[in-house]
Parts: structure tokens; sequence; C-alpha cells
């Protein structure tokens, strides 16, 4: 085994999920990184860039097209499968990573390259297949062609397996490195809570994209229920989205702006200080596999209220680790934030719980191998 093997990782690389496997990845492998989106923000300058031609690419930068886009893609799936073979020809990779059921990974999957790894993100296994027949096929598909499938959370395995997935293909861990965040526990509590105005409040945090599918519309309704038991509490709402100018025109409305600060996106290497701010992280998500802001947040010593769905049930056990809640309920969210704001001993007892959980299961260094090894076997 060399390092001087060629892998291609095909993605966005809007996501610092990228940027991490990116580092691990090139470190053992000669690593090019191939996508489709113009400004990859995400990867690491050590990494090569090679942008797949696309047709009318410049025309759906624009947002009023984004529904003719969407049409596009799926127009020039063989076209896309026949670039890529001309690309994987030029660049001749040992090994292809193809990120996302329906568009890279199904790109990948068409082509007809192995070896082939899938890596599955979320929506792309738990969502996409229940659109339409076409979705559950393309997904089927890569699901089939793949010689490996990647993915983050016991949720995703079992839909995979479900969709037809071999389960000896499946190489299933935790893609969050929380060594930073550990490492940022009790030192800007006191900063940033003054720099807020907030010294003496109960602080709230969510930083979930503004996005219709992290719901954040949820926890604006619930403020006002919260703030009619209880004027000491306070709201940080970090993050954006389609769905930003919506949120504070709710919170206008409900008339509660002097109780919440909308932040806009915190970078990530600033990010633990306002998680260190906070008292209670929420997450309104309506799906999720393993997701990091929740490990970030129970890595941070902070307790937790989560929606019951099947990404966060694998971490969370109701009252132990954390605070489960049904979807789309501000009012049952509101009762478990007043409860946790007025019942410290039950704070700490999930914030203790919750971290050891993190101590147990969450360890990049260790879990990432299980990758790397399973390249490794596929190249040798």
């Amino acid at each position: 085994m060399s390092k001087r093997d060629t892998i291609i990782y095909m993605h966005d690389g809007l996501s610092l999920y990228d940027r991490l496997f990116l580092n691990t990845l090139s470190k053992h492998f000669n690593v090019i990184f191939l996508t489709m989106k113009h400004k990859p923000k995400e990867v690491p300058a050590k990494i090569k860039k090679y942008m797949i031609p696309e047709p009318f690419a410049r025309l759906c930068m624009q947002k009023k097209y984004r529904s003719f886009c969407t049409l596009k893609y799926y127009i020039f799936l063989f076209y896309r499968a026949m670039m890529l073979r001309y690309i994987f020809k030029k660049l001749q990779p040992k090994l292809v990573i193809g990120c996302k059921t329906y568009t890279y990974g199904l790109s990948v999957a068409l082509s007809g390259f192995h070896p082939f790894f899938l890596f599955i993100w979320g929506s792309d296994i738990l969502l996409y297949p229940k659109k339409n027949v076409l979705s559950r096929v393309f997904t089927m598909y890569s699901l089939k062609k793949a010689d490996y499938i990647v993915l983050n959370s016991p949720a995703q395995k079992t839909i995979a397996l479900r969709l037809g997935a071999s389960p000896e293909k499946i190489i299933c861990f935790p893609w969050i490195d929380v060594t930073l965040h550990k490492k940022s526990i009790g030192k800007y509590r006191n900063n940033i809570r003054e720099r807020l105005g907030w010294s003496d409040k109960i602080i709230v945090l969510s930083n979930r994209y503004h996005e219709p599918i992290y719901d954040v519309q949820t926890l604006i309704a619930a403020i006002p229920y919260v703030i009619k038991k209880n004027k000491n509490v306070r709201f940080l709402i970090c993050g954006s989205g389609s769905l930003t100018k919506q949120l504070k025109v709710q919170a206008k409305k409900l008339g509660i702006d002097k109780y919440v600060k909308f932040l806009g996106n915190i970078p990530y290497k600033n990010m633990p200080m306002y998680y260190d701010a906070a008292d209670i992280y929420v997450s309104t998500s309506l799906s999720d596999g393993t997701s990091a802001s929740l490990m970030e947040a129970l890595a941070m010593k902070k307790p937790v209220i989560v929606t019951a769905i099947p990404g966060n049930k694998a971490w969370i056990k109701n009252y132990e680790t954390g605070l489960l809640i049904p979807v789309k309920k501000p009012n049952i969210l509101a009762e478990k934030i007043l409860e946790l704001a007025n019942n410290q001993s039950l704070a700490k007892k999930l914030m203790l719980h919750g971290y050891s959980l993190i101590e147990k299961h969450i360890n990049w260094e260790k879990n990432s191998k299980l990758l790397i090894n399973a390249i490794k076997n596929a190249l040798g």
C-alpha cells in the first residue's frame, strides 16, 4: 500500500464533513476532489480540485431557475455518467468516493467504475426514497452498485438494509471530531455572555440551518410559552438559510424580539464559544442521521432537547442522556425548556450522562480507521 494511490472524492465541498474527510484521506492517499459546484469552500487548499462540466451551469446559479435545474440534473444523468468515464480515464484513480445516493453517488454508479464507495449523508436515504418511485429506484441502484456504503447512524443503516443494501458492504460510524469542543469547555462562557448582555440569563441555543427540514419555526413558536412563565430565559439562534427572514418576521409578530438574538452563520472555529455560553441546546429537526451539532453540544457538556426522530433516538435516551420531544409541538418544547431551566439537578444529570456518551463513542481518530482500512482492503 502506497500513499501514491490516487482516489477521487466527489461532492459539493460545502460541508464541514467534506473538510474532515478530505483532511483525513489526504494523510493516506493522493486525493483529487471532483465537484459540480463553482465554489467548494470546505476543500483544503492542498487538495487538487476539478470541475465536472455541467450544461447550463451559469444559469443554475440563479435562484429563479432552481426548478429547471432540478429537472436538468435528471435529464443529463447519462451524459454525466459518460463524462465521468472520460474523467476517470484521464485521472486514473484507483478508487472513487461518490457522496449521496441521488447525485454524485448515482453518477458514479451509472459510470460503472469500481471500486466505488457510496457515502450516505442523511436525507438521501431517510427522505429521498419516499418522494416517488423513481427516487426509490435510483437509491436502490446506487446501493446495489456500491462496493462499500459509508453512513453515520443506525437509522440510516436500517433503511439502507430495507432498500436492499448488503450488510457486508456497510461501514457505520459517527462523522464528527469533537476535539476542539472538548478543549473549549469553560473557556468562553463568561466573556460571551457579557458581550451578549445576558450574564444572568438562562440561554437556549439553536444552530441548525434555516431550512424546512430543521423546522426552527417550532422553536420560535415555543418562545412565547417559555417567556410567559420564565422571563429570565433567552434564545440564541445561529445559522442562516432560505427561511431566515421569515423567522425574524415570526419573532417580531410574536413580540419576542428582545428575548432572541439572530447571530447568522458562525465560523466553525468560533462555534464552541457559543455552545460554552449556552445553558440548553435545542434541535427541532424533522430528519437527521447522527447530528454533528447534537454531538458537539454533548461534548460541550450541555443538556439537550431534540426531536424524537430515529437519528436522535439512536443516541438520546429520554431523561437519561437528554430530552426527546415530538416534532412540530412548540408547547411541548416550551415545557421541556422550562423543566430544564427550573431543575438544575436534572440538567446536570443529563449533561454528565450525555458527556459520557461522547467519551465512549466519539473518537474521530479511532472511528475513521474503519474507513481507511476498508479503502486499503478495496485497493489491496
